[in-house]
């Protein structure tokens, strides 16, 4: 039984046993009101984990990008015969972040009375995360007693990395030879399959102009063929020893260029370096293109590798599954660890032509920061050493950092 069932039967008798005390001023009466109150008190301890309230949750979709603005709308119904007046709590992960409206609210519903709470948030990290359940809080006004509830409503959601966006450049022999050379004998010349046409670019030679649809349309536009591949790609994210701020920025940076090659007729294998070594064998298409960011979605780092032979011996056995010839590998890595830079250099190069690229550190947005500034020196010797090692053999290595845009490193170097 509710105390509002406990008020309603007996508010009669209450209040004939205040005229009835005034009246005689027997205040003997009043073993009657505190045995009432007591009564209350413990047959309201049975339903303080059942909500008098039903409450559905919808959102315009379970899956967004780093962030998208999430609109959710919550729809509050009073099941009860009797007032509901408290708040109600959308309870959301710590890594929300609530841009419109609240996902707090006071509200007061009649009996079968119904309302709408809207609020935008968005996350600003990749991952899976749960909304919900909804916490109650309910005020028994003649007791000043407290009630509080939980409506079990959960949501799971996804938020997928968003991509940099990588067109700045023709992907072609001769403007990649500058930049190190990866993808050299990837593509070559322009195809010879025509496949359609696009608007003029304005890096296109003027032999590819469709001059008949530019007539048509009066407006320039490029004949399009398809590229002749005769290699693969293989890119590889070493998470070890990483913050999470330079992971999510290598995230970002390999699913845009994943997205880019695809776009252009590349088979992309990946790799991800942690705790586990996963490998996506080489693909093409776009049912590839969600496995890669599904997995991109829920990789993390790894604090250290204990175990550095464990480490080289499960690479190995992952390199083994991939066919040796007409492979590019390119390495998303701080080089913040001779020993594995040493592991990751000797093992990927005997699947492929290898090129890295390393994330710088993450500045501290204060200048006198003391602390930061000597580890910060302390990081960047340690990687110049690792350099000097790698370039030795061979190895091309370009640093760009996360707090630009991929696709303007990338200018920069072919430039």
């Amino acid at each position: 039984m509710d105390y509002n069932d406990n008020i309603k039967n007996y508010d009669f008798i209450m209040i004939l046993v205040t005229i009835i005390m005034v009246l005689t001023q027997n205040y003997y009466w009043l073993i009657i009101y505190i045995t009432y109150f007591i009564f209350i008190i413990y047959s309201t301890e049975d339903t303080k984990n059942q909500s008098l309230l039903i409450a559905n949750r919808s959102l315009e979709n379970t899956n967004f990008k780093e962030g998208d603005q999430i609109l959710t709308t919550l729809t509050i119904t009073n099941n009860s015969e009797y007032i509901f007046h408290g708040e109600i709590i959308d309870k959301l992960p710590d890594e929300a972040i609530i841009s419109d409206g609240s996902n707090l609210h006071l509200l007061y519903l009649n009996p079968g009375e119904t309302t709408n709470i809207t609020y935008k948030m968005y996350f600003q990290r990749r991952g899976k995360y749960t909304i919900g359940p909804i916490d109650t809080r309910e005020i028994n006004t003649i007791l000043s007693k407290e009630r509080r509830s939980i409506i079990k409503l959960e949501t799971e959601i996804v938020i997928v990395p968003f991509p940099d966006k990588i067109s700045g450049y023709n992907l072609s022999p001769y403007s990649l030879t500058s930049i190190g050379g990866f993808f050299s004998s990837k593509l070559v010349g322009d195809g010879i399959d025509f496949t359609g046409v696009r608007e003029y670019q304005n890096s296109d030679p003027m032999n590819r102009i469709n001059w008949k649809s530019t007539a048509k349309f009066n407006k320039l536009f490029s004949n399009e063929f398809e590229i002749n591949r005769t290699m693969n790609m293989i890119i590889v994210l070493d998470l070890t020893e990483e913050s999470q701020e330079i992971a999510d920025s290598s995230v970002r940076a390999a699913l845009g260029l994943t997205e880019f090659l695809m776009n252009n007729r590349t088979k992309i294998g990946l790799i991800t370096l942690g705790k586990y070594i996963n490998y996506l064998p080489v693909k093409s298409g776009k049912r590839h293109l969600i496995e890669i960011t599904e997995h991109l979605t829920n990789v993390n780092t790894t604090t250290s590798i204990k175990d550095t032979g464990l480490f080289q011996s499960r690479l190995k056995e992952t390199l083994n599954k991939i066919n040796k010839s007409n492979n590019d590998v390119i390495l998303f890595s701080s080089l913040n660890r001779s020993e594995n830079a040493s592991i990751l250099s000797s093992s990927l190069t005997k699947i492929g032509k290898l090129t890295v690229f390393a994330p710088t550190a993450i500045y501290s947005k204060q200048k006198n920061d003391l602390l930061y500034n000597v580890a910060k020196d302390i990081l960047e010797l340690r990687k110049l050493s690792i350099k000097m090692t790698l370039n030795q053999k061979g190895i091309r290595i370009y640093e760009w950092s996360p707090n630009i845009p991929f696709e303007k490193s990338l200018t920069h170097w072919r430039s």
